[in-house]
């Protein structure tokens, strides 16, 4: 008598159950591997919204409460206003350096890459930090220049390896 209750289930009742069971495994790794983590805010810090030549910009980068151990910022500007002066100078908490944009690279295309990271064992850093110091010099007089995050070239990565969300605020300034 067992034999004929096991021929005769309903393959449609089967079906179901299998595919119940296989979308709640689905939504339970979806709901783990996309756990939400607060964005790291990109921006930037000047003591002058004046471009000259002895102006620092810091680049600066607020994790909030991830500890992160990488960095990666692409930065935009418009070379036929401002030049890169030197090189991206990165804090020196990172001491590892991945990329850094030469100024003939950086004047020629209008994009910085800085990436940097921990050295290995390292805590990790959190909250709001200083990633690096960038120079321009203007070349034209009394125009508005936008200094700008290009946040899908831009990668911050906590210390368990998991990409933060980004969100950026730019700086525009004045030639002098």
């Amino acid at each position: 008598m067992k034999k004929f209750y096991l021929e005769h289930r309903n393959p449609i009742l089967i079906v179901g159950v299998i595919a119940v069971i296989g979308l709640l495994i689905y939504r339970s790794a979806n709901s783990t591997s996309k756990v939400s983590l607060t964005p790291a805010i990109l921006s930037f810090a000047s003591d002058s919204q004046t471009v000259s030549a002895d102006a620092p910009i810091k680049i600066m980068v607020d994790t909030k409460e991830n500890k992160v151990g990488f960095v990666q910022v692409r930065i935009t500007f418009d070379p036929s206003k401002v030049s890169l002066k030197e090189e991206p100078t990165p804090s020196s908490e990172f001491k590892t350096i991945v990329k850094n944009t030469t100024v003939d690279e950086a004047n020629s295309s209008g994009i910085i890459t800085l990436a940097i990271g921990l050295k290995p064992g390292s805590e990790g850093k959190s909250g709001i930090f200083e990633a690096g110091i960038l120079q321009f010099e203007p070349k034209v007089s009394n125009e508005e220049v936008t200094i700008s995050y290009d946040v899908t070239g831009s990668q911050i990565v906590t210390m368990d390896a998991k990409p933060l969300p980004l969100e950026k605020k730019d700086l525009t300034i004045l030639t002098n």
